[in-house]
C-alpha cells in the first residue's frame, strides 16, 4: 500500500515467505484432520444454498423467500452444489482463499513500508489466529467476507492515494458485496467514506459521496426482492432478531444472578413469548404460521425499551463482546487439538491476543506515519466491525473478516518496536 520509510531489518527477501509456506502447512493439516464444521447457524446457510442451487430461489428450509440470510454466501455454496463439489469443495476452496490472504497481507504490508518484520509479523498472524483457522474449516461466513472486506478497503485506499473515482466506485461496490455476504457490514461504505476523508485532501467529498452511494446499491436490490416477495422492505431479518434475543436478552441476562451464560437462554424465551404474542396480536394469526421477515418487524420496538432502561447494562454487554472479539483466541479448537483443558487454552491465548492487541494499537501510529491513507482505512474498518458487533453473540470469529488489517497493524507496531531497539536503524534507512 505505500513507499518506504523506515529501517529495514538484514533479511533476505525470501524470507518473505516464510507466514506462506507456514499457513500452507497449517491449513494442509487441517484439511487432511478436521471433519467440516457445521455449526448452529450452518444449516439456514444450507438450507439456502440447497434452494438456489436446485430451484434458483433464496428460500429457508420452510419454503419461504429467505429474509435472514443475505444471499452473498449461499450463491458461494450453491456454486459447489451445482458443481457436485458438495460442502467439502467450499471448504478446500476457503482454505485456499485464506493462502491468498496470508500472501496478500504479507506483501502488501511489506510494499506499504518495505520493512520486513512488519510484513512477517502481519503475515505469520493471519497464518496462524484460530478463529481465523477454524472459520476456514465451517460453514460460515468469515473467510468469504474477508476477501471482499480487503478488496473494498484496498480499493478505497487506491482511490486516497490517486484520487480516482472509479476506484471509490469499485471500492463501494465491493463493500456492497460484503454486505450480501454478512449483513453487519451494511455501512461498510460510510466508514471507508469518513477514512477518506480524513485522510485525503483531494476530491474527497466526490469520493466519498461515490463510495456511499455504491456501497448502497446492490444492498438496495435485495431490501426491494425481500418486499417484492414478502411485504416487509428489510435488508435482513437478522437484525431485529439480534437486538431482541441477543441484545435485549443479553442486557437483561447479564444483571441475573449467574450472569449471561446462565440466563441468556431463558430471557431469549421470554422475549421471544412475548414477540410472539405481540405478532399474533398485530397479524390476527398463531405465531407460528407467521413468517419470521413480520415477526422480526416488531422485534427492535420491543428491544429498545429495555435496553434504555438499562444503559449500564448495555455497556456491561458490550464490555464483554469487545474482550470476546478482540481477545478470544479460539480456545476450544486448541483444546480439541492438544488435549489441553479448555481454561488453560483461553489463557495460553491470552498470551497471544494480549500482545498483538498492543502490538495493533502502536501501529496505527507507525502507519500514520508511513502511509496515513492506509491508518486510517485499517483503523475505522476496525473500529467498524468491533462497533457493530459489540452484543452478546459476539465471539472470536468475529474479528476474521479485519483480521488481515489488524495484522497489518500489529505488523506495524512490531517494526516500530524493532526501529526503536535496533542500534543501526539510521544506517538501515
Amino acid at each position: 500500500m505505500g513507499r518506504a520509510r523506515t529501517g529495514v531489518l538484514r533479511l533476505r527477501p525470501g524470507v518473505l515467505w516464510i507466514p506462506v509456506a507456514l499457513a500452507v502447512l497449517i491449513h494442509a493439516l487441517l484439511f487432511a484432520s478436521l471433519e467440516p464444521e457445521i455449526a448452529v447457524d450452518s444449516a439456514s446457510y444450507m438450507a439456502q444454498a440447497e434452494s438456489i442451487a436446485s430451484t434458483g430461489a433464496a428460500r429457508n428450509a420452510t419454503g419461504e423467500p429467505d429474509t435472514v440470510r443475505t444471499p452473498g454466501y449461499p450463491i458461494f455454496l450453491a456454486a459447489f452444489l451445482a458443481a457436485d463439489l458438495g460442502y467439502p469443495g467450499a471448504i478446500a476452496t476457503q482454505h485456499l482463499l485464506w493462502l491468498l490472504v496470508v500472501a496478500a497481507t504479507t506483501f502488501f504490508t511489506f510494499r506499504a513500508t518495505a520493512n520486513m518484520s512488519a510484513a512477517i509479523v502481519a503475515g505469520v498472524i493471519t497464518a496462524i489466529d484460530l478463529p481465523a483457522l477454524q472459520a476456514t474449516n465451517a460453514i460460515l461466513t468469515e473467510t468469504w467476507a474477508t476477501i471482499f472486506v480487503t478488496l473494498a478497503v484496498w480499493q478505497a485506499y487506491r482511490c486516497a492515494r490517486d484520487g480516482n473515482l472509479r476506484n471509490a466506485m469499485f471500492a463501494g461496490l465491493l463493500a456492497g458485496i460484503a454486505a450480501l455476504i454478512r449483513p453487519v457490514a451494511i455501512l461498510l461504505g460510510v466508514a471507508l467514506a469518513v477514512a477518506i476523508w480524513i485522510a485525503s485532501r483531494a476530491f474527497r467529498l466526490r469520493a466519498a459521496a461515490v463510495i456511499i452511494v455504491t456501497s448502497l446499491a446492490l444492498p438496495s436490490m435485495w431490501i426491494a426482492r425481500n418486499y417484492a416477495q414478502t411485504g416487509v422492505a428489510t435488508f435482513s431479518s437478522i437484525g431485529g432478531m439480534n437486538m431482541l434475543l441477543f441484545r435485549a436478552a443479553g442486557t437483561l441476562a447479564i444483571r441475573d444472578s449467574g450472569g449471561v451464560d446462565a440466563n441468556l437462554q431463558r430471557r431469549q424465551e421470554e422475549l421471544e413469548a412475548i414477540a410472539c404474542h405481540a405478532a399474533e396480536a398485530k397479524f390476527g394469526k398463531p405465531c407460528a404460521s407467521i413468517p419470521i421477515a413480520q415477526r422480526a418487524t416488531l422485534y427492535t420496538g420491543l428491544a429498545i425499551p429495555i435496553l434504555l432502561a438499562d444503559p449500564v447494562g448495555v455497556m456491561m454487554q458490550a464490555a464483554r463482546a469487545f474482550v470476546m472479539i478482540m481477545f478470544g483466541g479460539g480456545a476450544s479448537m486448541m483444546s480439541m487439538l492438544t488435549g489441553i483443558a479448555e481454561p488453560t487454552a483461553r489463557l495460553i491465548t491470552l498470551g497471544y491476543t494480549v500482545p498483538i492487541a498492543l502490538l495493533a494499537v502502536a501501529g496505527f501510529f507507525y502507519w500514520r506515519r508511513v502511509d496515513r491513507p492506509a491508518a486510517w482505512l485499517m483503523l475505522l474498518t476496525i473500529g467498524y466491525f468491533i462497533v457493530m458487533s459489540l452484543g452478546v453473540e459476539a465471539y472470536s470469529r468475529f474479528r476474521v473478516p479485519f483480521l488481515p488489517l489488524y495484522a497489518m497493524l500489529a505488523g506495524g507496531g512490531a517494526a516500530a518496536v524493532v526501529d526503536r531497539w535496533n542500534p543501526d536503524k539510521e544506517m538501515l534507512k
